[in-house]
């Protein structure tokens, strides 16, 4: 579901807000230390990295993962931080 509404089309629109200023980010929480991680989303799709959007739904599924509901994703999967 993530990939259908935040497609390449919609990276472009938050990377041109974040240029103009304007800030998406997204907090997660570290499992193993137990510690946030705040993610600047409009500086990652302005990366200009192969796989940022890629990055950007493993965060934003990261962030909707409920504990015993819907798996934790691990470290690895975001190592492009």
């Amino acid at each position: 579901m993530i990939e259908t509404y935040i497609d390449q089309e919609m990276m472009e629109r938050i990377a041109e807000e974040h240029l103009k200023g304007r800030e998406l980010s997204i907090g997660t929480t570290n499992l193993d230390s137990m510690r946030p991680m705040i993610w600047r989303i409009g500086r990652i799709a302005n990366s200009g990295h192969s796989r940022a959007l890629e990055l950007i739904h493993q965060i934003l599924l990261a962030s909707a993962s409920i504990r015993g509901v819907q798996p934790p994703t691990r470290d690895e999967d975001t190592s492009t931080r």
